[in-house]
């Protein structure tokens, strides 16, 4: 931000642009037929949550990472077991 305007590197970054269209995508994305429309998810969610932007979207049914989104849907952290939840402050606690 300091070197280039947003406009710029929304335009002329090679991260960006490394992720325009399809040609990036491995399977399950190239091959879904709705690519087109989601164009593979979230990058910010897939390097969130394995640490590599250029994998299916977690949030997508298709993901080999779904099991993440899937256990924190239940109430679990990922590998730890259930999440005992409280009323949404630090009382929360692995059980």
């Amino acid at each position: 931000m300091r070197e280039k305007d947003l406009r710029g590197i929304w335009y002329e970054s090679d991260l960006f642009n490394a992720f325009r269209g399809t040609d990036w995508m491995p399977d399950p994305c190239r091959s879904y037929d709705m690519k087109e429309m989601d164009f593979g998810g979230c990058r910010c969610q897939a390097f969130a949550l394995t640490g590599d932007a250029s994998t299916a979207d977690p949030v997508c049914h298709k993901s080999e990472h779904r099991y993440a989104i899937d256990a924190f849907l239940a109430g679990e952290a990922p590998g730890t077991g259930p999440v005992e939840r409280g009323s949404g402050t630090t009382q929360d606690k692995q059980i």
